[in-house]
């Protein structure tokens, strides 16, 4: 259950980006959530939409994605795809064997894998970890910035061990959980995001990939509420504040169904057995594939097997091609849809496809006719005869198709994420989603005497189909510190695949309370009570939020001292009182239950118990303890995120001294194309002497030599420094052309820059001339020092242009310039900022003189006005319709248009930019 209050969408962030990943069993899809950024698909390098959960090595070179899974046939023991089945898995348990590599167990004795090439050991979270940093590198290559905030995708079906598993490589991985959303809950969101519901719909998205199949029943309705703030409650009587109502999509899953093990996979398999088995009667004559070649044969035949697959889900067959399969043999040959659908023939009559949605709908307690729509999603549901399974269940008329199949989670997700975080303003949803597991707690009864045997309770705490962020309270009585043990129970659903003890959570501290009592308040707690808060967590983990005695304790009496100390200087400040308001606001409806719990009996003289007695809260310390299937420490996630960390660092090393010497290779074929006697007569022998092209070209032979026979084993540093060198004899011959080309340009616009400034000095005097025939005289804007420096600088400018003209003319190309394009721009621009500010000065005001002979009315204070010259009329009018402040700012864009007039007067000034 989720809202987004409106008031946390103002909290500042540096790192705003959400990052959304949906991991699947062959493919990953990833989407980013940035302010300006369009909400979409992040493209690999490759440009596509999506990449091949896999990650490998060939050699020493690590690689993810398609370039992995291209050298699996080459390297099958050092590529690991299909890794999603062992998360949350013991190593004595898993059998899950979808490719060759050498599975060893961890220390924590889960599931890890062993790269024979370096002797290597891998945890599936750290080979999961590395996949999702991945994912992060390409994030963050479109966001500009660091992503630390993620949301995964995982199956509905996934166990807390699973989960856990999840988030433990996404910590190693280098991400933050914001949570974990499963998979129809994604795809519901993808689904809400443009749409609203004014009456409630159910539909069923049926998700089939390609290792399992599930149905999960969602509920949409949209309806008025108002967001929820911790600051506006009913104690705040002071708050005007009045939130608006807003329509909140609420979706909520009502039921879920799944098979493990039905997904495209399958399919491939049976298509892999039929090619290998006509492989080995047609080509091999009986023999079978075995010995050294078979795992890089089986390989190959697993990812034909795929490709034929896809294609007879738009065609009735597919051609088969496998370029030396085994023992340099080829294979071509041809598969029909027919032969698939009669390898899956158990499978259809079975039912499989099917069972999920009748599961789901069970839970759901709805029946078809109650769905508005099923909805299609994941690359196996394109398959005729899975399309034609469904059909047969539900009706054609219920299957819509306005889900994007293959992004609709990771989209989902992405939406998902933005109203977990802080930084986007998204349109209201409330999630609620469910436990598909019946969830118990399990403790030892207290005995009540030395003979009595140990006897355990189950308490089923959140039964199938209970939904998250509901917090169950446990209340005990107990003596001593005591353990509680959570664990799945076989849900109605189908068979428990995995363990079931998920955890034990070790309550302390109580015997230690009991024992700091005073004797009168041992007397009143002769069976102390401890309450115990439970939660389902919005990522489906079942998690202990709280532990509390809770103990009677006298009540004690405020003395008259404390009371008259109330009276001076003792009230509570402001902020004391708003945070009491907030803490109100925040406490729980347990809380208050047991802050207004009282004992019913009364005491002598008709007192009652209750007005006697306080409730003491002493906090417990809860100490989890793993149960079976042990999660990875934070010891051993640091551990595994720094060796990831170096091997990080060793290939953007490596990566760095590739591109070195790519640069390096490409700067020398270069410069022998440019030094070739065929080239006598272009722009780079005009502007190189004879004796810089022979260095050039006895440096360029001894690198290319160097190359040869030790550069390929160079640091970075090395190759970098071989390059410099060559370019330092280079570039005298590139300034020498860059400057000639330039040079034309920023004389003209030098000149012209000089060309204004007399222009100036001619209207200035001329100005003068017409100002001296008025009486009297107007000011001057500028003194005759200020004339006098621009004639100066002007002439100094001139001066110096004529000597740097004489020097440079006889110069040939390949001599080193003397007039400099960055001299004649420096010095223009400086001349053409000294103009322009001489232009841009307002006119001087002048005092206007009264009319001698005129009185000053009776009664009125004699004023002096300041008008612009020439602007009086305009300035009187002004005044009548808004007074003296009027004028003022009237006043100022008056002179400005007098500059602007000015202007217009003298030749036209080149701007900066022309310059």
């Amino acid at each position: 259950m989720r809202f987004l209050p409106l008031l946390l969408l103002l909290v500042p962030s540096a790192l705003a980006s959400v990052l959304a990943i949906d991991y699947g069993a062959e493919f990953t899809k990833i989407s980013l959530v940035k302010p300006g950024l369009p909400m979409d698909v992040v493209l690999n390098k490759d440009s596509k939409r999506k990449v091949q959960s896999v990650v490998g090595w060939k050699k020493d070179e690590r690689l993810f994605g398609g370039e992995a899974a291209a050298v699996s046939g080459r390297f099958p023991h050092d590529t690991f795809p299909y890794l999603k089945p062992h998360l949350g898995s013991s190593h004595s348990d898993d059998t899950t064997t979808l490719f060759p590599s050498v599975i060893t167990p961890t220390s924590r004795k889960t599931v890890g894998f062993t790269r024979p090439s370096a002797q290597e050991h891998w945890s599936v979270e750290e080979l999961i970890g590395m996949q999702f940093s991945y994912a992060r590198e390409l994030a963050e290559s479109l966001a500009g910035e660091a992503v630390k905030d993620a949301v995964v995708v995982v199956p509905g079906w996934f166990n807390q061990f699973e989960r856990q598993a999840v988030m433990d490589a996404l910590e190693i991985g280098g991400l933050k959980a914001l949570g974990l959303i499963n998979e129809g809950t994604a795809v519901a969101m993808n689904y809400a995001m443009t749409r609203v519901f004014p009456t409630k719909e159910h539909h069923l998205i049926f998700d089939s990939g390609s290792l399992s199949t599930s149905a999960t029943v969602i509920s949409f309705h949209t309806y008025l509420t108002t967001p929820v703030s911790p600051l506006l409650t009913s104690t705040n009587k002071k708050s005007k504040f009045k939130p608006k109502q807003v329509n909140t999509t609420h979706i909520e899953v009502l039921g879920l169904g799944w098979d493990r093990e039905l997904g495209g996979t399958m399919l491939d398999e049976m298509i892999k057995e039929q090619l290998i088995a006509e492989f080995e009667t047609k080509v091999l004559k009986g023999s079978k594939i075995s010995g050294k070649e078979k795992e890089k044969a089986l390989a190959k035949v697993a990812k034909e097997a795929a490709k034929v697959k896809s294609v007879l889900s738009a065609n009735s067959d597919s051609s088969v091609n496998i370029e030396s399969f085994f023992d340099d043999h080829d294979y071509r040959s041809r598969f029909t849809r027919e032969q698939l659908e009669t390898s899956a023939a158990s499978i259809i009559n079975e039912k499989k496809y099917e069972k999920p949605i009748w599961d789901a709908l069970k839970m759901a307690n709805l029946t078809v006719a109650d769905l508005d729509s099923l909805i299609l999603f994941g690359g196996n549901s394109r398959v005729p005869m899975v399309q034609a399974a469904i059909k047969a269940a539900v009706g054609e008329e219920k299957i819509a198709q306005n889900v994007n199949t293959d992004e609709g989670a990771v989209l989902g997700a992405a939406f998902y994420g933005a109203t977990l975080s802080r930084q986007f303003k998204t349109k209201e949803v409330k999630v609620t989603d469910l436990t598909p597991y019946d969830i118990q707690t399990s403790y030892l009864a207290e005995s009540k005497t030395a003979a009595d045997k140990p006897r355990t309770i189950n308490t089923l705490l959140f039964p199938v189909g209970s939904k998250t962020l509901v917090k169950k309270t446990l209340k005990l009585k107990r003596k001593a510190d005591f353990d509680l043990s959570f664990s799945y129970r076989t849900p109605s659903t189908g068979p428990l695949p995995f363990p079931t003890e998920i955890y034990t959570a070790k309550i302390l501290g109580l015997t230690q309370a009991l024992a700091n009592l005073t004797d009168a308040e041992t007397a009143l707690n002769p069976d102390p009570v401890v309450r115990i808060t439970v939660q389902l967590s919005e990522s489906g983990l079942v998690q202990v939020v709280d532990a509390t005695a809770i103990l009677e304790a006298p009540k004690v009496v405020e003395s008259l001292g404390s009371k008259i100390k109330g009276l001076f200087g003792g009230s509570k400040t402001e902020e004391e009182e708003e945070a009491e308001i907030e803490k109100e606001a925040i406490k729980t409806e347990e809380d208050k239950k047991v802050e207004g719990k009282g004992v019913n009996s009364t005491a002598e003289g008709g007192e009652k118990k209750e007005d006697k007695l306080v409730e003491k809260l002493v906090p417990l310390k809860v100490v989890l303890e793993t149960g079976a299937v042990k999660p990875m420490s934070p010891a051993e996630k640091n551990a595994s995120r720094t060796r990831l960390l170096v091997i990080d660092a060793a290939e953007l090393a490596r990566r760095a001294r590739e591109e070195a010497m790519n640069v390096l290779e490409g700067y020398l074929y270069r410069l022998r194309g440019m030094l070739s006697p065929d080239q006598e007569g272009s722009i780079f022998f005009e502007f190189s002497t004879a004796d810089e092209r022979d260095r050039l070209q006895t440096g360029m032979r001894d690198t290319l030599a160097w190359l040869e026979e030790e550069g390929w084993q160079a640091e970075t540093k090395e190759l970098r420094k071989k390059r410099e060198a060559l370019e330092s004899i280079e570039a005298p011959i590139q300034f020498r052309n860059t400057e000639a080309q330039k040079r034309a340009s920023s004389l003209e616009k030098f000149q012209k820059a000089l060309y204004a400034g007399r222009a100036f000095i001619q209207s200035h005097a001329e100005n003068l001339t017409l100002a001296a025939e008025q009486t009297p005289p107007p000011p001057s804007k500028y003194t005759d020092e200020e004339i006098t420096a621009i004639k100066l600088t002007m002439a100094g400018l001139e001066e110096w242009l004529g000597r740097k003209m004489d020097a440079q003319q006889p110069l040939k190309p390949n001599e080193d310039p003397v007039l400099l394009v960055k001299d004649l721009e420096e010095k223009g621009l400086k001349f053409q900022d000294l103009v322009l500010g001489m232009l841009r000065r307002k006119e001087p005001v002048v005092k206007k003189e009264k009319p001698a002979g005129k009185k000053e009315k009776a009664g009125k204070k004699a004023e002096e006005e300041v008008v612009v010259e020439g602007d009086a009329e305009e300035e009187a009018a002004a005044k009548e319709e808004g007074g003296d402040a009027k004028v003022e700012e009237e006043g100022a864009e008056e002179g400005e248009e007098k500059v602007e007039d000015e202007q217009e007067q003298t030749p036209p000034v080149r701007t900066k930019d022309e310059l």
